[in-house]
């Protein structure tokens, strides 16, 4: 009986590990959507980056736990785009690296939904 317990509480520890990284990455992924939205962005794009690049460094430890370096590596490369571009003043290139940022994070989000596909 005691070792029922002792899983039981193992499972019901991980199944608690397991939610809190899915709140923790959708939460992470909604912010960067935020800071890239239309109404940030525009109203100071400099404070935006800024921001962003911060959130991202402070981030990517706890996000690399259960994402791929793929994701995680093109993030990181879109956020040096999307710097790079804007100083030098390319705001198309702004607008479309913001999209692929967007495209990115919900990817990020979307590997952490609980699914068939994601458990196969």
């Amino acid at each position: 009986m005691r070792s029922f317990l002792v899983t039981l509480a193992l499972f019901a520890f991980v199944c608690g590990v397991i939610f809190s990284n899915f709140k923790y990455i959708n939460k992470t992924a909604e912010h960067i959507t935020a800071l890239v939205s239309e109404d940030i962005f525009t109203a100071d794009p400099k404070a935006a980056i800024d921001d962003l690049e911060a959130f991202w460094q402070k981030s990517l430890p706890r996000v690399g736990l259960s994402v791929g370096y793929k994701e995680l590596d093109r993030m990181s490369d879109l956020l040096l785009d999307l710097r790079t571009y804007f100083e030098l003043g390319n705001y198309s290139e702004v607008s479309r690296i913001r999209v692929l940022i967007r495209e990115t994070a919900s990817e990020i989000s979307r590997l952490e939904k609980i699914s068939i596909e994601n458990l196969l």
